[in-house]
């Protein structure tokens, strides 16, 4: 009674006043601390029974193993039943082997294992999910076939063991494999294996083998609703997902907190604005906006669409926001420019218990890098080297370099590179100085790349660096990227696609293609656009020829921002999605766009979130000076 009313010092006493030597009220007394987390108590409460020579038994071997919550519980019950003489009891053995994997000593589970005389298919299952639970897909797979060879048959628990650590390892061919042999002994309609067919499919990238797999299941619950769910947001197809949501909810199914995790991200993918609100409006009063995937998912979702309205409520509501949380949030903030916030986060994440990672530093470099923010990121790079718990990766130099040569300090940015192993890592480095170097006219600096280009042998892959003509008595260097598609395309290689949700319907624009039924009024309101900026001298700053190669029908990240200028009124916000860069002539003619019609346009590009509002972008502009540094040449800068 004590232990179920939480007054566990009162059930403590009462024990030890009762002076009873039958272990049951000890084993019941430990469990109840186990059971609330107490886990030091428990021990002490082990160690009084022992001085008083109550000998632990059975249950309460099982009791420690089944309920701890720490490897070293498991360790102290292994003991205790090799000191009582339990080794050989096959209940326990299992429990040890289950427990051991839980916790991730696979080690110590295969030992107990071999130490076995007999093995049953709990023993046999038990070792499968501890390779399976610590991503030894392989080992799990070796395991099952030994299984076999012993003539112990697999059961359900086998084969949802076995599918678990084949999605883990996205290893698909053994999957299939599974599959062939859950067939063959009629599994395939079961919940638990349909389940786990549903989902090794959807992390293998195969969507519609498991939409087949999820059709067999003869009667379905929340779990494996949310599987097929969570199989198409894994997969970009937000759609479906978000389809099979509403026709879950239509069958009777309440839909659980992994259910709208799914659902939030494949908002997020399409990106669908009015169904993110709708679902963060159903949950925001709820006991699910404590949780911390469900609020980092509402922050990614809401990133991608581009409203930041909702963000800081959503984080402040979080108690202890995870190191996923804040990277969630540090990613957001930077891709939309919000420099001076991200700043802000990194301070107090430091100052909280959670420490920064890989991510964090890579985020907040990137924005740094595109932001020009040359202080702050010297500043966080020189924290990622003291910091000792994150390891310095190529990317965070190359963030580095990256900037100090767009900020014309080219002797930091060359002692960068010097510093760095002479391999094909350091070409994106030596290429971002080379440029720099072109910008800046530093011959000297420029012919040291080109030479450390060469040991690279770079010249054999498609890449010709050519020393080129005086340009104010200064010799230059030029960079040409010949390709199948085209040598005279500086903007962009590939334009990609572009969508743009208007109405409840997605209009979908494909490079050269003219088949959408509003395309020629389209290209009549950007000839329109285009005339009345070049009379402006919008266009001054680019290369005539590359302005005169442009080709309107393969950007089309503008023409669906155009499309959704002509089809709504004044003041609506555009939400666009393209799966490659928007290259620097359509970045300046959509913040025209926007200045002109009054629209706030948002589109979210291969590497950024632009935000175009009164004919200025979140990005500062970044994309078109970045893009623009190669398409002309700017007077000579002076070296630092």
């Amino acid at each position: 009674m004590y232990g179920e009313c939480c007054a566990l010092s009162d059930a403590r006493a009462h024990l030890v006043a009762l002076q009873s030597t039958d272990v049951s009220p000890w084993n019941l007394m430990i469990r109840t601390y186990i059971h609330h987390n107490n886990v030091k108590e428990a021990l002490e409460l082990l160690e009084l029974m022992l001085q008083q020579q109550i000998e632990p038994n059975r249950t309460t071997i099982l009791s420690i193993l089944r309920m701890s919550s720490e490897s070293l519980l498991i360790h102290l019950a292994h003991y205790f039943a090799v000191d009582v003489g339990f080794v050989k009891d096959i209940v326990i053995e299992n429990t040890l082997i289950a427990m051991y994997g839980k916790f991730g000593s696979v080690d110590d589970a295969f030992q107990v294992f071999k130490r076995l005389p007999e093995s049953d298919i709990v023993t046999w299952n038990a070792l499968i999910m501890a390779y399976a639970q610590n991503g030894m897909s392989q080992m799990s797979i070796c395991t099952y076939m030994q299984m076999k060879q012993e003539c112990c048959f697999p059961d359900e628990i086998t084969f949802v063991s076995l599918l678990d650590a084949c999605a883990d390892g996205c290893a698909l061919r053994e999957g299939c494999r599974l599959h062939v042999n859950v067939l063959s002994v009629h599994l395939e309609s079961g919940i638990l294996v349909g389940t786990a067919l549903v989902n090794m499919y959807g992390k293998c990238g195969l969507p519609e083998y498991a939409w087949q797999s999820f059709n067999v299941i003869c009667q379905k619950n929340t779990v494996c609703w949310t599987a097929m769910i969570t199989a198409y947001a894994q997969n970009e197809r937000g759609n479906d997902a978000l389809q099979l949501f509403t026709l879950m909810e239509q069958e009777g199914f309440c839909p659980n907190r992994i259910t709208f995790v799914s659902a939030i991200n494949a908002c997020g993918i399409i990106p669908n604005l009015s169904w993110g609100e709708k679902l963060f409006n159903r949950i925001k009063n709820s006991p699910l906006m404590e949780d911390i995937k469900v609020s980092t998912a509402l922050i990614n979702m809401f990133g991608r669409c581009g409203k930041l309205d909702y963000l800081k409520e959503i984080f402040d509501n979080l108690k202890d926001p995870d190191v996923a949380a804040w990277n969630a949030m540090i990613a957001v903030c930077a891709k939309h420019g919000q420099s001076k916030y991200v700043i802000q986060l990194l301070n107090e994440m430091t100052h909280s218990k959670v420490r920064p990672d890989i991510i964090t530093y890579t985020n907040i470099l990137s924005m740094c890098s595109s932001a020009g923010l040359i202080h702050e990121a010297c500043g966080i790079f020189k924290l990622l080297e003291d910091d000792c718990g994150v390891n310095l990766v190529e990317h965070h130099q190359n963030c580095i370099i990256d900037l100090l040569a767009k900020a014309g300090k080219l002797g930091e940015a060359e002692l960068l590179v010097q510093g760095q192993p002479i391999d094909q890592s350091s070409y994106i480095p030596s290429m971002t100085l080379l440029a720099a170097c072109n910008n800046h006219v530093d011959v000297k600096r420029g012919r040291q790349m080109v030479q450390l280009l060469f040991k690279l042998g770079q010249s054999s892959k498609n890449y010709d660096i050519i020393i080129s003509g005086v340009r104010a008595g200064h010799s230059v260097y030029r960079i040409t990227q010949h390709s199948n598609e085209s040598s005279n395309k500086p903007l962009e290689g590939h334009q990609g696609k572009s969508l743009i949700r208007l109405g409840g319907r997605v209009h979908e624009f494909l490079p050269n293609d003219m088949s959408h039924p509003l395309i020629d009024d389209v290209y009549e309101a950007l000839l329109i656009l285009t005339t009345e900026m070049q009379r402006e001298g919008h266009f001054s700053c680019i290369n005539q020829r590359d302005l005169e190669s442009f080709n309107q029908r393969e950007h089309t990240g503008m023409l669906a921002s155009m499309l959704g200028v002509i089809s709504t009124s004044p003041g609506k916000t555009l939400y666009i999605t393209k799966d490659t860069n928007l290259c620097s002539i359509c970045h300046m003619i959509i913040e025209y766009m926007s200045k002109v019609s009054s629209h706030k346009i948002t589109i979210k590009d291969a590497s950024c979130l632009h935000e175009f509002e009164h004919g200025v972008c979140s990005c500062a502009n970044v994309v078109s000076k970045v893009s623009l540094l190669t398409l002309s040449m700017t007077s000579p800068k002076s070296n630092n």
